[in-house]
């Protein structure tokens, strides 16, 4: 789905406008506002303590913004949204603002110039053993397990495609988030 291509993309920010936007277009705007509350607690809750009061402020602004668009359907609150998304986008807040064009930079290697995704693990025949995929940078790594808000890196992505597509018969994860 091309909404989920913009939030691994674009991150968060991108997404909830978006989803915003469509939820305008389908006139299916009943549960939209209590949809954004819930993201702006989990983008707030991820935000590193020396960005917190700037992107606090522009996180709110965009969620009033935001409020007023799905409740009036009136395009110029869309477009203030886009200003505030705009502010949140140069604050460059790790993480935050999305990872970019597949394969990203994260666990990516390149050679004779292309770019493979680092997937580590050991094989013993039909057995793949690997560590959980980093699901996102160095944050509170309690609220990005388990955050909606945030899209998980393309390696992430690509590491549990190769287990899905190589090794189908079974995966098995031991301790929390396979530690």
């Amino acid at each position: 789905d091309e909404i989920v291509k913009i939030q691994v993309r674009e991150g968060p920010v991108a997404y909830i406008g978006e989803l915003s936007r469509r939820a305008v277009e389908l006139d299916y705007t009943v549960t939209i506002g209590d949809t954004i509350d819930d993201w702006y607690n989990q983008v707030v809750a991820l935000l590193p303590e020396e960005n917190s009061a700037a992107s606090k402020s522009v996180l709110e602004n965009i969620v009033k913004a935001l409020k007023q668009y799905t409740s009036t359907r009136d395009e110029s609150y869309y477009n203030l949204f886009q200003r505030y998304f705009n502010e949140f986008k140069a604050l460059n807040v790790s993480g935050l603002n999305g990872w970019g064009e597949a394969p990203g930079n994260v666990m990516v290697i390149n050679r004779d110039g292309i770019d493979y995704f680092v997937i580590p693990g050991l094989t013993y025949g039909n057995i793949f053993i690997a560590p959980e995929p980093q699901r996102g940078w160095e944050s509170d790594i309690d609220n990005l397990y388990h955050c909606t808000a945030v899209a998980p890196t393309h390696q992430y992505l690509a590491a549990y495609y190769y287990m899905q597509t190589k090794y189908h018969n079974a995966m098995i994860f031991t301790g929390r988030h396979a530690t």
